[in-house]
């Protein structure tokens, strides 16, 4: 068995020139000021593996507005090859080529681009004789280095990870020499990614809002702020949102006070059935000559809420002659109790306040 290793030392040189593009020349903010960037970078030792899954966390809509996002990447494969000839009958030259293809995809990202690597021509002896094998490689057989923009921001905003792929699939055949030949190939793939976010002021920030707060309150969300140097006719606006992008009023509130006074103003919103895990809240700040400006944004976690009727726990359960009661947050209204035997016949009922 013989080796042939090959270098291919200006597809390394390249590989060591990766740098991360700091700038997104369509990203700007309204005005024409360039967005902020934030990146997230994310790297995958040496793996065999053909499927490689790399995560990034998302982008927290309570600091801006997202504008876009691009991914840049540098990925390096390294292959062995082994090959041997089992023909028979006589001696073959040989020519091979392997085909590798790269395809990174995650919520609107996609790249993809193949990578070819040929080798030979070698003579091998037919099967059986001493020179029958030739070993290529380790060598290295990938190096994509790219950058891909974000086509759908949607699933990077919020709390959390967002998370992409990379395969590898293809395949080493013969081009000279027929059919007649084993292969195998071990790869080992390394890979750099790098998320980078572009966001923006989420709008001009009203000045005159302090003490802005939202918060849990049962099952509501109690929100309060205060307003100074106050002039008449302003309308506050509180605006909330699922997903930190689409905002809609639920409550406007005018001014109370004209000529420097201060006030405070408090709102306690009904949390909808069905919310996600999280509620995006703001003041929106309309000055009678028009001028709209917004506090900043505030963040309610919603994953710890429990609502009433999901939160009754029953001690012990089966019961004999005596049982308990116990909720997790102070009831209020009317209710019905049914107690129910094993068999499923009602035992007893009664209504309480």
């Amino acid at each position: 068995m013989k080796t042939k290793l090959y270098l291919f030392t200006g597809m390394l040189v390249v590989a060591c020139s990766f740098i991360v593009q700091t700038g997104y020349s369509q990203c700007n903010c309204p005005g024409g000021d360039p967005a902020t960037p934030v990146a997230y970078q994310d790297s995958i030792p040496p793996t065999s593996s053909s499927s490689i899954s790399f995560k990034f966390p998302k982008f927290d809509p309570s600091i801006g507005t997202l504008t876009c996002a691009k991914l840049d990447y540098r990925v390096s494969s390294r292959s062995r090859i082994g090959v041997r000839n089992t023909d028979t009958t006589a001696r073959i030259r040989y020519r091979f080529r392997l085909t590798i293809a790269n395809t990174i995809s995650g919520a609107g990202v996609s790249a993809d681009e193949a990578f070819d690597t040929f080798f030979g021509p070698d003579s091998l002896g037919k099967y059986g004789a001493i020179d029958d094998s030739t070993t290529y490689g380790p060598l290295q057989v990938v190096n994509w280095i790219g950058s891909t923009n974000v086509g759908s921001l949607a699933s990077y905003l919020g709390t959390g990870l967002a998370f992409m792929s990379h395969t590898q699939s293809g395949g080493f055949i013969s081009t000279q020499g027929g059919l007649n030949y084993n292969s195998q190939i071990t790869t080992f793939t390394t890979g750099v990614y790098v998320l980078t976010y572009y966001w923006c002021p989420a709008g001009v920030l009203a000045r005159n809002i302090r003490d802005f707060n939202a918060k849990l309150k049962n099952e509501n969300v109690q929100i309060e702020w205060a307003s100074d140097n106050q002039v008449g006719n302003i309308l506050y606006e509180v605006q909330v949102s699922s997903d930190g992008v689409n905002y809609k009023t639920v409550y406007t509130q005018p001014s109370q006070a004209a000529g420097g006074n201060s006030n405070a103003y408090q709102f306690l919103y009904n949390i909808p059935s069905g919310a996600g895990e999280n509620l995006y809240v703001r003041i929106k700040q309309t000055e009678p000559n028009g001028k709209v400006t917004y506090s900043s944004i505030n963040r309610v976690g919603l994953d710890k809420l429990k609502l009433s009727g999901n939160t009754v726990g029953v001690f012990p359960n089966p019961a004999i002659n005596k049982v308990s009661l116990q909720f997790d947050a102070e009831m209020n209204g009317d209710f019905g109790i049914d107690i129910i035997s094993i068999t499923g016949q009602k035992m007893y009922t009664k209504d309480i306040k």
